[in-house]
């Protein structure tokens, strides 16, 4: 299920974006607004209901994430997070690592 959050995810909110991939999320987040969409079969689907709730494309960022143990949603740990611009200087897919919070 896809979901548009402006406020940090409830645990339930968190096993409906898990019904689409069971152990991780994809998600798209509007890093100026603070909002992010979570829960698609691609990170395109999320990025799409951000564009259509009005956010820029030079804005959205996407993510997957895992959470570590559902029913404590503060434990996240976020794997990859993609520039998904095609004006990219370079490579359209940037990618970058972060360790653990």
């Amino acid at each position: 299920m896809i979901l548009l959050l402006r406020d940090r995810a409830t645990a339930e909110q968190f096993e409906q974006m898990l019904q689409q991939h069971k152990f991780y999320i994809k998600t798209a987040v509007d890093i100026e607004r603070r909002v992010l969409v979570g829960g698609g079969d691609m990170h395109y689907d999320c990025e799409q209901v951000l564009l259509g709730d009005g956010s820029r494309q030079e804005n959205i960022w996407a993510a997957s994430f895992m959470p570590l143990v559902i029913r404590f949603p503060e434990s996240i740990t976020t794997q990859v997070f993609v520039d998904l611009r095609q004006d990219y200087p370079g490579d359209w897919l940037f990618v970058e690592k972060f360790p653990p919070v």
